[in-house]
């Protein structure tokens, strides 16, 4: 093999194997060990002492070894994580194997190639962001490294240590551009990461990062029997917000509303999940419930101390929250994640601006309180195609006096008798013979339901049908075991399902599923409409009061809903403020 073939495959070989090593760096580099930084250094030496010991065991070829083993260990002078200490570890690393390799110099040789190299060092490390980004700057850098490293060797006449000049240039030159080709893609991964991970609008963390750390730290916690706290946030009257001011004034109450809550859980290293529209979570590992429970109050008067300012408005806003901790009997996150879930909405139907930890509700009495009026009335369902009436149904709303508007009812049950006769009025008027009731699952276990129903129909004669809605999950055994009686007297099961997973079982025994488009976040909207489509069940909106939620009602699948967006109710309008009783209807 002739001289210039013999180079040709040790440029290449070299090329290859720093191209293997460059790959490696990156992937410690961008890894989410916590030494990750620890790791890069070891592999820096283990591999400068590999080569050191392929120089001599393999002394034909010991030049083609210390040109790799300089660029191994010069080229993470330039990385992206580089900081005082690890310059002095890599730097050092050079130097010590630089000294190692010139043991045979003269005194005034061995001091002009050691001054020159530290010379290097120090312009690396004062602008390493540009000599990393720039080809000529680093190549005329990466010259007068290697020149201060081969002149000195006068054991090698002029040809060969020019010769070795050059192949280490060539051999950095075409490295220089993998490992920016590699940044570049790692650029793009992490925009794409961040795009995945987190909120455009506030910032925030998204669900998908959320229900990634989630399970991890679920594990991690049951692993090393450590304790797991989750809570959850919701801004109480976002919608209200939204319709009163504007969207953009909704956007930026939600990002103002996280930076307040980020400024009382970032300096107990929480991070804020955005898990809904107005919704966000925060897992809190290593924190007793009593501790979570000092953050959450905190979180609390936060929020209640000053109005968020977001232009020239002053906006009061409140807060209502769950929290649970992780228990023994839970089988995974979900199951703690569900209760969490629970208690959230509990804080909300006890009057909201509270806190409900594991099913125990702060403040009853210690919150802003909201006068309001209260107004049931008759509103249909209709068809979503072409707003055909279906049944006739009662809904219920209250006045919001700081909102000034009236608010629909999410947690609203009437009396069975007193919502009978509501509705066989609302039938006649209407000449539907078809009627929706609600009930709680309280109600449907009522042994006296069924024949109250039976009783009604019988002294109902605009009435054929009653769909009766069960608004809270019942057990799969009593639905199952009433299911039969109750359609033999033309009386169809509906369900809105709740936070736990049972309502899957009941599947079976129902003839339609409620959706609520004001109250269910989009992932049990999602996970509601796909049930009933595998199920072959209808699919009911409630709360449709705008075209855009109606339009997503349709994209659901929903094939009938009620709501404003089908016909506004008459409402009474409030003329006084401060005498709650004067209402002109």
């Amino acid at each position: 093999m002739d001289i210039f073939t013999q180079w040709f495959v040790d440029a290449v070989i070299s090329v290859l194997a720093l191209a293997g090593y460059i790959t490696y760096y990156n992937q410690l580099l961008n890894g989410d060990h916590p030494y990750s930084r620890i790791r890069i250094d070891v592999m820096i030496i283990g591999v400068a002492v590999g080569l050191q010991l392929a120089q001599w065991i393999d002394p034909p070829r010991m030049k083609v070894y210390e040109n790799l083993q300089v660029l191994v260990l010069a080229f993470p002078l330039l990385g992206t994580d580089m900081d005082r200490g690890h310059l002095l570890v890599r730097g050092a690393g050079l130097i010590l194997f630089s000294t190692l390799n010139h043991a045979t110099l003269s005194w005034w040789q061995f001091a002009l190639g050691m001054s020159g190299q530290i010379l290097v060092i120090f312009v690396m490390q004062r602008y390493y962001n540009t000599l990393r980004e720039h080809f000529s700057l680093n190549t005329l850098l990466m010259c007068a490294l290697v020149s201060g490293y081969w002149i000195p060797r006068v054991e090698f006449d002029w040809p060969t240590r020019i010769g070795l000049i050059l192949t280490y240039l060539l051999i950095s030159s075409v490295n220089f551009w993998y490992w920016k080709a590699l940044r570049v893609v790692d650029q793009r991964y992490s925009k794409l990461a961040h795009q995945v991970n987190f909120d455009p609008l506030t910032n925030a963390a998204s669900f998908a990062l959320f229900r990634q750390n989630a399970d991890r730290a679920f594990t991690h916690a049951r692993k090393l029997h450590q304790p797991l706290v989750v809570m959850m946030l919701d801004i109480d009257y976002f919608k209200r917000i939204n319709d009163h001011y504007g969207h953009p004034v909704g956007d930026a109450v939600l990002i103002a509303c996280l930076h307040r809550l980020e400024s009382v859980l970032k300096p107990h290293g929480a991070r804020i999940y955005r898990t809904g529209g107005e919704e966000f979570t925060v897992l809190l590992p290593h924190l007793e419930i009593a501790e979570a429970e000092n953050l959450a109050i905190a979180c609390r008067q936060a929020m209640r101390k000053t109005p968020l300012s977001v232009g020239e408005l002053q906006i009061d806003v409140t807060i209502s929250m769950g929290m649970a901790d992780m228990l023994a009997e839970d089988p995974d996150f979900d199951a703690l994640y569900a209760r969490c879930d629970a208690d959230l909405y509990r804080s909300k139907a006890r009057g909201r601006d509270t806190l409900t930890v594991n099913g125990r509700t702060l403040w009853r009495h210690d919150r802003l309180t909201v006068s309001h009026f209260f107004v049931e009335y008759t509103q249909s369902v209709m068809t979503m195609r072409d707003r055909q009436p279906v049944y006739a149904a009662l809904s219920a709303r209250y006045w919001v006096e700081q909102a000034q508007a009236w608010q629909v009812a999410d947690q609203w049950h009437m009396a069975i008798a007193e919502a009978l006769r509501f509705l066989q009025a609302a039938s006649v008027r209407t000449q539907l013979r078809q009627v929706a009731l609600n009930v709680t699952a309280e109600q449907f276990g009522d042994p006296r339901l069924l024949p109250q129903l039976v009783a009604w129909l019988a002294q109902a004669p605009s009435v054929d049908r009653i769909q009766l809605v069960v608004t809270q999950t019942p057990s799969v055994a009593l639905v199952a075991a009433n299911a039969e009686r109750f359609a033999q007297q033309h009386i169809d099961l509906a369900l809105h399902p709740t936070a736990n997973t049972e309502w899957l079982g009941c599947l079976p025994f129902l003839s339609t599923l409620i959706v609520d488009m004001q109250h269910d976040r989009s992932d049990a909207q999602q996970a509601i409409a796909d049930a009933a489509k595998t199920a072959g069940l209808s699919l009911c909106a409630y709360g449709v009061e705008t075209d855009g939620l109606a339009m997503q009602a349709r994209v659901l699948g929903a094939t009938s809903g009620s709501g404003a967006y089908f016909s506004k109710p008459i409402l009474p309008q409030v003329v006084a403020r401060t005498n709650r009783d004067q209402v002109e209807a």
